[in-house]
Parts: structure tokens; C-alpha cells; sequence
């Protein structure tokens, strides 16, 4: 979905029309890049909105806010996970899009970028968002297996532990590692999504595939050092961990016909 840019000296003549369609489109581009927009960068995209309405060129802002409406139905968690399943390919599309000029554009992709900086180099790079989707994951699988139950959240001061020593360990991982890492944020918000549809019978099943994937034992060791030392095992089987959930809660149970239909769209 790509976009045609503007000349600066266009300027946008307000109306409520055009005002409710700008805060629209805001609040899309705050949900599905996960930022907040400035001052600076609401004012460069006003100007674009206005662009597409005077030269005819509104049907992508029509999908984007069409899009938006429909997410909002949604539990967060299934948010959640719409956006990851968009976001990679919309980032692609606004770079695309920067090449020409487009101040609002680069203005946005520049917050985008800010909050994504990466903290260890690797293919990907490691950045906050995967690190934290990573550990969460990780942990969710541990506590769950270790209390038989939900966990809640991981401390923040667990969290900020596994980030610092993840950092000094990302960049001698394999390339295979990073890949999985790197697609984290993805399949939590997958799991996330899926886990209340989940079945008590279906978790018991889950639960010896996730000990092996582990530990080979089931006897959980120090968190920390499992979380740092053991992402090969999760690749060994990362597979089976998306399949096993995908089989008891297939995405048909998670989302309509028309938001399968989206995606393999867009």
C-alpha cells in the first residue's frame, strides 16, 4: 500500500470532516507503530491528509481507518497481535514512501525508529520491543509450567536483569537464534491472543512439550540463567510451540473471515 507524497506548500483548510479524518489516521499510526506522535509530526500529517483529499488519492487512508474501526472491536490482546501481523509490512511501506520527500512520513518513521533503536547488533537487531517480548514469552512458559497456572507479568526488576544480560549476549548468538528472537514479538502477541480460548486439557498437553523445549527435564533452574542459555532449545521445537497452539486454538477462533481475508491482502 503505497502512498504518493506531497508538495510542502500545500495547506490543509480545516473542516470537521477533514479534522475527524486527520485524528483518525493519528490514532492509526499511534496504534499500529506503537508510538506517540508530536506536535511537529500531527502538523506534517495533517498537511498529507489534506493532500490525498484535494488529488483524489484517499482510498489507502479509507483501508487504514477502515482497518482501525475494526481493530477497536477487538480484545486488546488481539490488538495486539493484529498489529504485529501488520506492522512489519506497513514500516516497509512508509521507507518505500520516504524516498520521495515526504516530511510527515519521515517525521513519523522517525518516532518509529527512536522507539526501536537497536541495543545489540544481529540479524535483526536486537532491540527493547524484541528483548521484552522475548523474556516475556520465555517466562510466561516457565511460570506456567512451574506453578500450573497463569502467571502474572514478570517484575520489572527480572525484566531489566534478562534485558542487560540478553544485550551482552545477542551478538555471539546464531543467526538462527536471532531469527527466532527477532520474530518474538509476533508469537507472544499470538499466544497472548489465544491463551483464554485455550482449554485446561488442551494446557496439560501443552505443558511436558513445553518442559522438553525448556530443560529436556521439566525442573525449572534459576530464571535468569534459562532465559539467557536456552533460546536454542526453544528453536529446536519453535515449530511445535506455534503449531501446538495454532492446532487447539486455530486463528479461525481468533479472527472473522474478513480479518483473514485483510491480511492475506494486505
Amino acid at each position: 500500500m503505497i502512498m504518493t507524497s506531497f508538495s510542502k506548500g500545500d495547506s490543509l483548510v480545516s473542516s470537521p470532516l477533514m479534522d475527524g479524518l486527520f485524528e483518525d489516521f493519528c490514532s492509526f499510526l499511534e496504534w499500529i507503530l506503537d508510538v506517540r506522535l508530536t506536535v511537529e509530526a500531527r502538523d506534517l500529517i495533517r498537511d498529507l491528509v489534506h493532500f490525498w483529499s484535494t488529488n483524489n488519492q484517499m482510498e489507502n487512508l479509507e483501508e487504514y481507518l477502515s482497518i482501525h474501526s475494526q481493530v477497536r472491536k477487538e480484545t486488546k490482546a488481539t490488538q495486539d497481535y493484529l498489529r504485529e501481523k501488520l506492522q512489519i509490512q506497513f514500516v516497509a511501506d512508509l521507507r518505500l514512501l520516504e524516498r520521495s520527500g515526504n516530511p510527515g512520513i519521515r517525521a513519523v518513521l522517525k518516532l518509529y525508529d527512536a522507539a526501536n533503536v537497536p541495543l545489540a547488533p544481529g540479524n535483526p537487531p536486537l532491540t527493547q520491543e524484541t528483548a521484552e517480548c522475548y523474556m516475556e514469552f520465555f517466562y510466561f512458559m516457565q511460570m506456567t509450567l512451574k506453578n500450573g497456572k497463569t502467571p502474572q507479568p514478570p517484575p520489572e526488576i527480572t525484566k531489566k536483569y534478562f534485558v542487560r544480560q540478553l544485550i551482552t549476549k545477542y551478538s555471539y548468538m546464531s543467526r538462527e537464534e536471532q531469527e527466532w528472537i527477532g520474530k518474538s514479538p509476533e508469537l507472544w502477541a499470538e499466544y497472548r491472543s489465544k491463551w483464554p480460548r485455550t482449554s485446561e486439557a488442551v494446557i496439560a498437553e501443552l505443558m511436558p512439550g513445553w518442559a522438553q523445549q525448556i530443560n529436556g527435564s521439566g525442573n525449572i533452574p534459576s530464571f535468569a540463567r534459562d532465559n539467557i542459555r536456552d533460546p536454542k532449545d526453544l528453536i529446536r521445537d519453535s515449530g511445535n510451540v506455534n503449531s501446538d497452539i495454532n492446532k487447539n486454538v486455530p486463528e479461525e477462533k481468533v479472527l472473522s473471515a474478513e480479518w483473514r481475508h485483510r491480511l492475506n491482502r494486505w
